[in-house]
């Protein structure tokens, strides 16, 4: 090789080590198993796919064990957290939504898959009486939300999210949190371990130490034996009852006022004397942080916005949806504590918390 090729090659070399690289896909890898028996389970199929739409799949071998190799990119990315989708999923079982934005390599990891079981199985456990309670109990607690249009957002410290325009149809949201007592007819008809209180008692109580997708599974449940509509409020809904009309951080004002909230030291209280917002809903920031529909997603941090929210009041399904959006709570850390109506944070999906719970929402 002469003197004119060679250096072909290393001024190749060196611009190859030059040009900067990023993640596409991490580097994944791990095992399922079943989330009751702990056995690994084989022949499930694990499928990512990546932002600019490259898909990879592989299915778990003998052991329960998958892995699937990363893969980079040349170039530059102004983030270095690459957003992909994450499914796992096997032949009667539920799937598993991991996706999100990641920053490092994803090995190691332990998936847990919940096996399906027929609603009609379920539902026959629940004695007649009971069931017809609890129906009617759910359906005359819900209150009517007006349509209308608001401003979503917040500006006020370190969450500095700009308001837009959301313009909401009318629609359904329960009056109060769902009960310890309303979740446990569901949790002795499908044999779930009831949720875990905090030396509070459970009477009256909301329902506490419930992750996104135990809540998703009652409502599934609800709805089999109510042949209703119901399921979680989408953010916008969320914010928009919360503020009742109102323009401040909170519905009362923007300090806040013990008389509206229970706080850290009082039991998370459903049916709380406080006094309920001017379209009677309570504890939408006295008692717990709740539930939502959305995926999370994250606002520029250097305009404060987001990249094509929805504006018409639906839950935003794309995103880190291994991540969901809660909102409201009355404690130290929870979002509507120092953010009022606008403050918003996420749990993962499977989290259970003591300080997150939820309530319905219905198309009207």
């Amino acid at each position: 090789m002469n003197r004119a090729a060679l250096m072909i090659v290393a001024t190749t070399i060196l611009l190859e080590a030059c040009v900067p690289r990023y993640i596409v896909i991490p580097n994944i890898s791990g095992i399922a198993v079943d989330s009751e028996t702990h056995s690994p389970i084989v022949d499930a199929t694990v499928r990512v796919r990546s932002e600019d739409n490259r898909e990879f799949s592989t299915e778990t071998d003998a052991t329960g064990h998958f892995a699937i190799p990363g893969v980079t990119a040349v170039g530059r990315r102004l983030l270095p957290f690459p957003h992909i989708e994450l499914i796992v999923q096997a032949s009667g079982y539920q799937p598993k939504d991991l996706s999100g934005s990641y920053r490092y390599d994803m090995t190691g990891m332990f998936v847990r898959l919940q096996p399906e079981r027929p609603l009609e199985s379920e539902l026959a456990f629940v004695p007649s009486e009971q069931a017809e309670e609890l129906v009617a109990e759910v359906a005359a607690g819900m209150v009517p939300i007006p349509a209308g249009t608001f401003r979503m957002g917040v500006n006020r410290g370190p969450m500095r999210i700009a308001a837009r325009e959301v313009h909401m149809r009318a629609y359904r949201l329960s009056a109060r949190e769902i009960t310890f007592e309303q979740y446990e007819v569901f949790g002795r008809s499908t044999g779930r371990t009831p949720p875990v209180g905090h030396g509070w008692g459970s009477v009256g109580q909301s329902a506490i130490n419930v992750s996104w997708e135990d809540a998703q599974a009652f409502i599934v449940w609800l709805n089999a034996l109510s042949h209703r509509q119901y399921r979680l409020p989408s953010e916008a809904e969320w914010e928009y009852a919360a503020r009742a009309g109102t323009t401040t951080m909170y519905y009362w004002g923007d300090a806040l006022d013990s008389h509206y909230i229970n706080g850290d030291q009082d039991p998370k209280t459903a049916r709380a004397s406080s006094p309920p917002n001017s379209w009677g809903l309570y504890g939408m920031f006295g008692n717990v942080a709740e539930w939502t529909l959305d995926c999370w997603n994250e606002v520029k941090f250097w305009t404060g916005k987001f990249a094509n929210p929805p504006v018409d009041g639906s839950a935003w399904t794309t995103g880190a949806c291994s991540l969901r959006v809660i909102r409201g709570g009355a404690g130290e850390g929870e979002p509507g504590h120092y953010f009022g109506a606008g403050g918003r944070e996420y749990e993962g999906i499977t989290t259970r918390s003591e300080t997150v719970g939820f309530r319905l929402a219905e198309d009207q």
